[in-house]
């Protein structure tokens, strides 16, 4: 019994320090409580004619950036792993290429593009799965 509360209450004390955003990058799952926990900037725009909403950690790599949702459907969250980054210039110019991940983890689209931190904007091209291309562009907030 004794050795069941320990093991409870160190539970506990673990799942205290872990945010829901970071249970959310390893479990492929997106959260719109996730972003104010990291220091996401919001963008809104449209991919071709569709309008989102994009939340993206402009100085993080790796397999979890951030995530997106199309406008009409905001229950359906697509997280973003970045493929590659590049720094262009001193003035914050960042190339990123960047992989969409469906809600069930499938790559299912490619964002190649340019983020102007001086500005606020995101733009470039997207290519969704099938192979069709969109240009997008996406302002901060």
């Amino acid at each position: 019994m004794r050795k069941t509360v320990t093991l409870i209450v160190m539970l506990a004390a673990l799942l205290s320090f872990v945010s829901p955003s970071a249970v959310s990058a390893r479990t492929g799952e997106t959260e719109a409580a996730a972003a104010p926990e990291q220091d996401f900037v919001k963008l809104t725009g449209k991919i071709g004619p569709y309008a989102i909403t994009f939340f993206i950690d402009p100085i993080a790599s790796g397999d979890y950036v951030g995530y997106y949702y199309y406008n009409a459907r905001p229950q359906n969250h697509f997280s973003l792993s970045c493929k590659r980054r590049e720094q262009i210039n001193i003035k914050g110019s960042v190339q990123y290429v960047l992989f969409e991940k469906s809600p069930a983890g499938k790559h299912t689209g490619t964002f190649r593009g340019q983020y102007e931190q001086r500005v606020g904007s995101f733009s470039g091209v997207f290519t969704n799965s099938k192979g069709v291309k969109y240009t997008f562009e996406l302002y901060e907030e």
